[in-house]
């Protein structure tokens, strides 16, 4: 599970912190940390340490599913969980999700890696008890002290690109980022001249700091130097966690459900993530100070900075959610470790961690057979399900944070299906449900606004509202696109086509819209 990079690095702190005395507080403990100071802590951590990154490629699950890529890019946006996170418009948010984890080969030189063992033991033999302690798990141990099973590797970051180019473009990778790119045009999120493979191939080896591979049973930290930073120390940690989640739970077969949608894959994810971010918050704790300005973010054109969102999601609300579930057991990880047993399945179990403990599930939704209406020419390059946090990411590129997210809020199913033709046209059909009437014409209400914002490349589209016994239809008609959307009790029904005949073929299929 790969760690990204920070814009900030702490100063050096040689002082160790002693952590052996923070047992699992109680409530009534005068050792606790408050749900609010949890919070803090973390929001700090990541305030401090998280990069602005204006675009990268994130593959949010290829270390342990063969899924779709995201893109990183930095906003964290306001959720509406029991712990706000900053805005979009003050910072960024935590790969499918999220900054790319490759499946690694590592090539480090053998120098390089004895030389930073050997000069850094007594540190990260420090870090290991600590993190041990937070966490209250444990690896076996060398005469040494350190893990027995557990190899650390530093590489250097041309050594991580060789890696990349190594394990990243096959068959189904490359169709994975064709369809993902094919995604983000047809939303509006992404240029058509933007090269997205580009993109992902390099941004996804300049801002990882260091992963835990399941497959390999080892941690990666990217270091350039012999002498461990304050920043890879808590890259260390924060792996250290990983490595014993995976000997504990089992992360490779937790995170590679076999036909779990991308949604779900991204929620599981959060769970490994927050875990380790709010213990890599914990250890910081008194240990180092971030004082540093952010790196400023460098300005890409042609891509929107809502798919950041996505990279930072298991990070950010991973670590929310993790809180919850570490108040809601009585301050103590007992729910955290029992959710690897069960974990979230949907970004609205995440967002919401009460709808996770009191076990709301998603409702499926199907789409119908649209071959019999599309001819020959159109095929299915994908099929796949938005959730919560998906819908926030569209919502968001237009309209303001509070707007996407009470938008949004009220998921309770969906699924997609993009189509592409020869001529490089593009068809969404998005078909989703929600919690109420209600929350669905919340929904209908935010879209409307986002696409009255929205300008394509064609210029301002003509519009048209309502239909004779469809009220709530409303039409956007580009020169070369056309977009429609209707609402049927908690049913609502979106539409992007190249134009009005083929949206009302596709139509035609759903009864009642």
């Amino acid at each position: 599970m790969a760690k990204v990079k920070k814009s900030e690095q702490p100063p050096e702190n040689e002082t160790d912190q002693d952590f052996s005395a923070k047992d699992e507080p109680s409530p009534s403990s005068n050792n606790i940390f408050s749900a609010a100071q949890l919070k803090i802590l973390v929001g700090l951590t990541l305030l401090a340490c998280i990069v602005w990154v204006t675009v990268s490629g994130v593959i949010y699950f290829m270390m342990f599913a063969d899924s779709a890529p995201q893109i990183a890019n930095s906003p964290i946006v306001e959720t509406p969980t029991p712990a706000p996170t900053p805005s979009v418009e003050n910072r960024p948010l935590p790969t499918d999700t999220p900054v790319p984890s490759p499946t690694p080969q590592p090539t480090p030189t053998a120098t390089h890696v004895v030389t930073f063992s050997l000069n850094n033991k007594d540190k990260i033999i420090n870090a290991i008890k600590a993190t041990e302690n937070i966490r209250h798990l444990s690896l076996p141990h060398d005469e040494r002290g350190l893990p027995q099973d557990i190899p650390i590797n530093a590489l250097t970051r041309s050594e991580l690109r060789q890696q990349w180019k190594g394990n990243s473009f096959d068959k189904a990778m490359l169709e994975s980022i064709e369809a993902e790119r094919q995604l983000y045009i047809a939303l509006g999120l992404l240029d058509p001249k933007f090269d997205w493979g580009q993109a992902v191939a390099y941004f996804s080896t300049q801002i990882i700091l260091g992963y835990y591979s399941p497959e390999d049973k080892a941690m990666h930290l990217v270091a350039e130097s012999v002498n461990i930073s304050p920043e890879e120390e808590l890259t260390f940690a924060h792996e250290y966690a990983h490595a014993m989640q995976d000997n504990y739970f089992g992360l490779g077969t937790l995170l590679k459900k076999e036909g779990a949608s991308n949604d779900a894959l991204l929620a599981m994810r959060a769970l490994p993530e927050g875990d380790a971010t709010l213990v890599e918050a914990l250890y910081a704790r008194g240990k180092t100070a971030f004082t540093n300005e952010p790196s400023p973010s460098p300005k890409v054109e042609g891509i929107s900075k809502a798919l950041g969102i996505f990279t930072f999601f298991p990070y950010s609300m991973g670590a929310d959610f993790v809180i919850n579930l570490y108040i809601a057991g009585d301050y103590s990880w007992d729910k955290v470790n029992e959710a690897y047993k069960n974990p979230p399945i949907s970004s609205e179990q995440v967002m919401h961690p009460q709808k996770y403990l009191d076990g709301e599930m998603p409702t499926p939704v199907t789409l119908p057979d649209l071959s019999s209406v599309l001819d020959s020419n159109w095929r299915e390059i994908d099929r796949n399900v938005f959730g919560e946090i998906g819908f926030v990411v569209w919502l968001i590129d237009q309209v303001d944070d509070k707007i996407a997210l009470d938008g949004a809020e009220g998921w309770d199913g969906d699924t997609y299906a993009l189509w592409v033709d020869q001529a490089d046209h593009r068809l969404l059909v998005e078909s989703s449900v929600w919690e109420s009437e209600a929350e669905a014409r919340q929904f209908l209400e935010a879209f409307v606004s986002s696409m009255s914002l929205r300008h394509s490349h064609d210029g301002q589209p003509s519009t048209s509202d309502g239909e004779s016994g469809h009220p709530w239809v409303r039409w956007w008609k580009y020169e070369n696109d056309t977009a429609f959307i209707n609402q049927q009790g908690k049913q609502i029904l979106i539409i992007l086509a190249p134009d009005k005949a083929t949206v009302n073929k596709v139509r035609s299929q759903f009864n009642g819209f």
